[in-house]
């Protein structure tokens, strides 16, 4: 481990159980933007972060620099293991939810990874349209924490009205219709999707 790199952790008190994701890694810069009042500390680690060491690591870094109004984290990993995927994709979810939960429908959906390419299943039009809103900022927070991510598609699963209506049940997807096509009247749960 890098010596600016370790006085960083020593500095922000991380729990030394956690020292050993940071072996090899690097402490690249530290990026200080005074008109924006931002910090961006750029490191470089062997793997990508076990979640609970991002997240320690993370607050910690933010409680130490909390006279800084914003302090980003930027890592990048040397090699590409995905298999903290799932756990970072459900923790930003979560951290979306906290702001708005009709997010939290998304949190543990199927993840399909193929060539630097996620794609997320959606199951209607209300979903999509949601999810559209924060799919740039997953992908981008994703490449902020060492994965190496590309696209970020979503495939729409929906098949005709009742599988909405069994997904959302009939109030929430009466409101959500009437918020979506400002109509007054639910169509025909019989009828194709009217888009």
């Amino acid at each position: 481990m890098e010596s600016k790199l370790q006085r960083l952790l020593k500095e922000i008190n991380l729990e030394e159980e956690y020292y050993e994701e940071f072996q090899n890694g690097t402490l690249d810069k530290v990026s200080v933007y005074e008109n924006n009042k931002l910090w961006v500390f750029k490191i470089i680690l062997d793997n990508i972060l076990n979640i609970k060491t991002y997240i320690s690591f993370l607050t910690k870094l933010k409680d130490k620099f909390n006279h800084i109004e914003e302090v980003e984290l930027v890592i990048t990993s040397r090699s590409k293991n995905y298999d903290n995927l799932k756990d970072y994709y459900n923790y930003y979810i979560q951290k979306i939810c906290e702001k708005n939960t009709s997010f939290c429908i998304f949190k543990d959906r199927v993840l399909n990874l193929e060539e630097n390419t996620i794609t997320i299943d959606v199951y209607n039009k209300i979903e999509y349209t949601s999810f559209k809103k924060i799919v740039t900022d997953l992908k981008n927070t994703l490449l902020k924490t060492g994965f190496d991510i590309i696209h970020c598609p979503l495939i729409n699963k929906a098949k005709d009205w009742s599988d909405i209506y069994h997904y959302f049940g009939k109030e929430r997807l009466i409101d959500e219709f009437n918020k979506t096509f400002n109509k007054t009247k639910m169509p025909n749960m019989d009828d194709d999707l009217p888009f």
